[in-house]
């Protein structure tokens, strides 16, 4: 829905009425399966079948929300890049060797970036 929203108000984009009503729909699935999913682990009991506790039954609101927060963010960028994208291809031509080295170039960041934290992340969850 972003990337739609997005487009409608950056490139002009127009989508049918279909495209909109499915766009919805899929919307409206996503917003229930992650209230409700934090709603299931709200009512399981610590006291449930299972003898090892389950650390997502551990997770307080206000984690869950920063989690919702960096998802959306994640989303919205994700859109923003796709449109850049597009608009790049639009104006120089579309190049797929060019398209990957860039893709590739951005995943080797965060995949260190990811193994240079990932040692503190480990110690701060085992501290908790």
């Amino acid at each position: 829905m972003i990337s739609m929203v997005l487009g409608i108000i950056w490139m002009k984009k127009r989508y049918t009425n279909s495209q909109k009503f499915a766009v919805i729909i899929v919307t409206l699935g996503v917003i229930y399966a992650t209230t409700s999913a934090k709603a299931n682990t709200q009512k399981s009991s610590p006291s449930s079948s299972s003898t090892r506790p389950n650390k997502s039954q551990d997770v307080s609101t206000g984690d869950y929300a920063v989690g919702i927060v960096m998802l959306l963010s994640a989303l919205v960028v994700s859109s923003v890049m796709g449109l850049v994208q597009e608009s790049t291809y639009r104006k120089y031509g579309s190049e797929w060797r060019e398209g990957l080295f860039y893709s590739v170039s951005d995943a080797r960041s965060q995949v260190s970036w990811f193994l240079k934290r990932s040692k503190s992340m480990y110690l701060h969850d085992q501290s908790s």
